[in-house]
């Protein structure tokens, strides 16, 4: 699984084993075991980065 942060404001953190993923409205914990990677980009990703990632756009 991959994590990707591309909203204004968003926050990531690690407590008790868990990525926490906070954005304006919403709260996520993703256990680090399950994560392969993270992208972190302003609002706009170019198309051939999410493909060489193995990401549909």
């Amino acid at each position: 699984m991959q994590i990707i942060l591309n909203t204004y404001g968003s926050y990531l953190q690690v407590k008790d084993g868990c990525f926490q993923v906070k954005t304006e409205d919403k709260h996520c914990d993703i256990s680090v075991k399950k994560i392969s990677s993270i992208l972190i980009t302003t609002g706009a990703v170019n198309e051939r980065v999410l493909l060489k990632q193995g990401l549909k756009p």
